[in-house]
């Protein structure tokens, strides 16, 4: 217990100074190249420019990121995996969304979307009421054909629900980030060559 303490306060004092560093850091102009994947998704506003960015090897789509995974799970362990990523299972909340992920996904992959906690009331993991997002089910579908309880969306086509048990790959999706450009941080000389 005390060794846990002690690593605790160890890691505390770390990200206080982490953040001081990042205060500072903040204050004095970073020099960053034009090919930099930072500035590839940057939107001009009043106050200088929003640039939205994803980690290395995510996609990135309106206001968030996706990592598709190749390795079969069932959907509790994507669900896990996608936390453990920080993330959460993709959320689809319009049909721009859906048809991305239409394009991207290439094999059945479990989506955020299940009724194992009632049949037939249909939860996102992230919250966000289900009546509030598009049902893009796939023709007759949810059926609960064999207490099926949780969604997969089909390579090229919608959703359907299966049993939670089955392996597929999974979607994971987190918010975007966002770094801010001040107006005076965007002259070319200070965005480096």
């Amino acid at each position: 217990m005390m060794k846990q303490g002690l690593l605790y306060q160890m890691e505390l004092q770390q990200y206080i100074h982490l953040q001081k560093s990042m205060e500072n850091i903040s204050r004095s102009y970073l020099r960053i190249p034009q090919d930099s994947p930072l500035l590839e998704n940057c939107q001009r506003i009043d106050q200088g420019t929003i640039c939205q960015f994803c980690s290395a090897g995510w996609h990135f789509f309106g206001l968030s990121c996706y990592l598709l995974s190749a390795q079969t799970r069932n959907w509790q362990q994507s669900l896990h995996w996608c936390r453990e990523q920080g993330a959460h299972l993709v959320v689809i909340n319009n049909q721009e969304e859906q048809d991305f992920l239409k394009r991207t996904v290439e094999m059945p992959s479990w989506i955020g979307l299940s009724d194992r906690d009632m049949e037939g009331q249909w939860k996102w993991v992230d919250g966000t009421p289900y009546d509030l997002t598009p049902k893009l089910w796939f023709q007759k579908q949810p059926d609960n054909l064999g207490n099926e309880d949780c969604a997969v969306l089909l390579p090229g086509s919608m959703w359907n629900d299966d049993k939670c048990r089955k392996l597929y790959s999974s979607v994971c999706e987190y918010k975007a980030g966002e770094l801010h450009l001040p107006v005076e941080g965007l002259q070319d000389e200070l965005l480096g060559p």
